[in-house]
């Protein structure tokens, strides 16, 4: 395992090893304490009387007073004064909301597949809010569990019992490949052309790429994967054909760090997606060595489909009847796309071998890009210790009018 994937492990399991001593109210400290009542973990007495556990905590004090107010020594008119101010407390929706009715956020999101506009929108401004500062704050990354590649995960020697009886397939299980590809003879007359295995790992890169951006979920999220696919991959959304490893690495990388595309991601991590195209090409093995070439391309098969399948659903809908025109061409484009990457997967199906004669290349141009990101990282740092900070400083003049 290089040291890229090797820092990304172990960075996942000190994420994991903090999500799970974080305390689940706040997602800031570790958690110290226990409640008493219903057992959350907690940090501190603001956390134990925060909004998040204010149904058992309100309660546990309502119940201690009561129980202090048995052995009360004072007049009755006093206790009676009391019950009437804690009935008031409670009738009186300023001072005790805990009666309100709850808006229930899953019957809100409920029928949405995944929609990020739409979920959004039926979001509360409270809630919108509360989603801001923990982007801001970075309790957000605590929530979600990074994703391990099926083609670097090992094989799982337990499967979980929902996802058995339920059929779902692991996160980090090798994708299904399609059935009945047809031979490569049966679509072309001529033998193809000596460049289709450079236009493959381009088209492999962007799909290592999309899967890692969207941390597992490319086919839940088939319209969003799909989308980026397209405008990262000139092979598939352009037509554009490749010479060398290094043009078609390279074609993805300039896309990525395009400001006007917003694909925010580190030059490290760019490059350490070369390392992801090497496990896909070197398989399980001897015994199926084409298994995770023809499960990438499948699944790729797979998200094109289906976005094209939720454009066409888009037609039929009177909601979106103005945008016919556009959605009209979208779902022309994605059905010869479709085609395209069919035609890569019959090709990986009887030439696929070919690309394990590109890893040598591939690892002279991680070496390059590494070294390269390596010289302009020391030169950064010498420059920000001779400016004294990370902004050059501006220069004095020299000569002042009086």
């Amino acid at each position: 395992m290089s040291e890229v994937v090797k820092l990304v492990s172990e960075e996942a399991v000190s994420e994991e090893e903090g999500r799970k001593s974080a305390c689940p109210l706040c997602l800031k400290s570790s958690r110290k304490y226990t409640c008493p009542r219903c057992n959350t973990p907690y940090c501190s007495v603001e956390c134990y009387r925060s909004d998040k556990h204010r149904d058992c905590s309100e309660g546990f004090y309502k119940d201690c007073f009561m129980e202090g107010l048995k052995d009360y020594s004072a007049d009755p008119e006093d206790k009676q004064k009391v019950l009437e101010m804690l009935k008031r407390a409670e009738a009186d929706p300023d001072l005790n909301d805990l009666d309100e009715p709850a808006d229930d956020l899953h019957e809100r999101l409920g029928d949405l597949d995944k929609d990020t506009n739409e979920v959004w929108n039926r979001l509360t401004d409270q809630e919108k809010k509360e989603f801001q500062v923990m982007v801001g704050d970075g309790r957000l990354g605590n929530l979600v569990e990074i994703w391990s590649p099926w083609w670097s995960a090992s094989p799982s020697l337990v499967t979980e019992v929902e996802d058995s009886l339920s059929g779902a397939r692991s996160p980090s299980a090798v994708p299904s490949i399609l059935p009945d590809i047809p031979n490569i003879s049966q679509i072309l007359k001529s033998k193809p052309s000596a460049d289709v295995k450079y236009n493959v790992i381009n088209v492999l890169y962007v799909y290592c790429y999309v899967c890692r951006l969207h941390n597992g979920e490319q086919v839940s999220m088939a319209t969003e994967c799909a989308a980026d696919i397209l405008a990262l991959s000139d092979v598939l959304g352009q037509g554009h054909t490749c010479g060398s490893v290094d043009e078609a690495v390279q074609m993805c990388m300039k896309k990525l760090i395009n400001q006007q595309n917003n694909y925010e991601s580190s030059p490290h991590f760019n490059v350490s997606i070369l390392k992801d195209i090497e496990s896909i090409i070197a398989g399980t093995g001897e015994n199926e060595p084409l298994k995770f070439l023809l499960a990438a391309l499948s699944e790729i098969c797979q998200i094109l489909k289906k976005s094209h399948k939720n454009i066409a659903k888009k037609l039929k809908s009177e909601k979106f009847a103005a945008a016919k025109e556009k959605y009209n061409k979208s779902k022309a484009k994605y059905f010869q796309i479709c085609k395209k990457c069919e035609f890569y997967l019959s090709w990986a199906q009887t030439y696929g071998m070919a690309l394990t004669g590109l890893v040598p290349e591939l690892q002279i141009v991680h070496s390059l890009l590494s070294a390269e990101l390596e010289a302009v990282n020391q030169s950064k740092k010498q420059l920000e210790e001779e400016w004294g900070g990370k902004v050059k400083p501006r220069k004095k003049k020299l000569i002042e009018e009086l």
